[in-house]
């Protein structure tokens, strides 16, 4: 350290990576400096990393959105010690509302961009796509069908439940929760932010993850874990609802979907959406240290994906002190 600020990430295979914000850092790997044979210096906005005891000669852009520089001045949803926010973490941060920046996640390919898609797009296999640039994202999918078992884990977990769907996906998986309610067809569309009893999510206090019909993303609870040392995981919190901006086109009358959340491939609460009875569910759910693998899904509910708004408010994963 030569008079700097800097962040060190490790995860469970001993993997570490040094992120430099400001000044100069001089990488070394090993516990003993004077006979370390490999060093690699890194100035502000670079990053390198130590992987298999091997010093990587690779700089890379440092991401400080990665990490708690210090707490926040505001109230937020997610709190070290306290809360994990999900939405945070599928924006790249740290999950204590540290990312500023707006993620779509094309749940097809596995694409991530700061743009977000809107239009109709399928797909024909029964991908699971791997996200290694998000910590603590496992990957996304689309959900088929129920013919063939559905991977939803890099473990290897299936969605034995999935029931059958259109195939069709709207738009990305996203932490800036936004509407469009133009057709598919117009170039200039028009967005608005999702409302659920006169509640905007997508803020610091209410943030949420646009998840509109078909589309799933699965959360590593261990490598969240890892990030939270002398903590438990406890519990899962979410508002699974319909957003509102729906009661301006002409699907709120008659649009369904189905709101999903498994652990480890298991269903633990499927939820019925119906726009016509304004239905939602807040849902408060225990995660054991056992479990590993968090999964939150939307499927069009039999009718077509046509108006499926739907999305994960205050998502978050409950901590406790050891």
């Amino acid at each position: 350290d030569y008079g700097t600020e800097f962040g060190i990430t490790a995860d469970r295979k001993g993997n570490t990576q040094a992120h430099v914000f400001l000044g100069k850092v001089e990488l070394i790997n090993g516990s003993d400096p004077t006979i370390a044979t490999a060093r690699q210096a890194l100035n502000g906005g670079q990053a390198c990393m130590v992987k298999d005891g091997v010093l990587s000669d690779k700089i890379t852009p440092a991401k400080p959105e990665t990490f708690i520089r210090s707490l926040p001045e505001r109230q937020t949803f997610g709190m070290p010690g306290c809360m994990v926010d999900l939405a945070d973490l599928v924006g790249g941060g740290s999950g204590f509302s540290s990312s500023q920046q707006c993620i779509s996640i094309d749940p097809g390919t596995g694409k991530i961009s700061s743009e977000i898609m809107f239009d109709h797009r399928n797909t024909s296999e029964y991908a699971y796509n791997i996200l290694p640039e998000l910590n603590c994202v496992d990957g996304v999918f689309v959900p088929r069908g129920s013919d063939q078992p559905h991977i939803i884990s890099s473990a290897g977990h299936t969605f034995k439940d999935c029931p059958d769907t259109c195939d069709y996906y709207w738009t990305d998986i996203t932490n800036r929760p936004i509407t469009c309610t133009d057709s598919y067809y117009v170039k200039n569309r028009t967005v608005s932010p999702v409302k659920y009893n006169n509640v905007e999510y997508g803020t610091a206090m209410n943030p949420a993850i646009c998840m509109h019909a078909n589309v799933g993303i699965t959360f590593d609870l261990d490598e969240i874990r890892a990030m939270n040392p002398g903590t438990r995981i406890t519990g899962f919190t979410a508002l699974c609802a319909l957003s509102d901006t729906l009661k301006s086109t002409k699907y709120f009358d008659n649009q369904k979907a189905e709101m999903w959340i498994l652990v480890d491939g298991q269903t633990i609460h499927n939820i019925q959406i119906d726009s016509a009875r304004s239905t939602s569910a807040l849902i408060e759910m225990a995660i054991s240290d056992d479990d590993k693998f968090l999964t939150l899904v939307s499927t069009d509910g039999g009718d077509y994906n046509n108006g499926d708004w739907t999305f994960f408010g205050n998502a978050g994963l409950i901590l406790e002190q050891n």
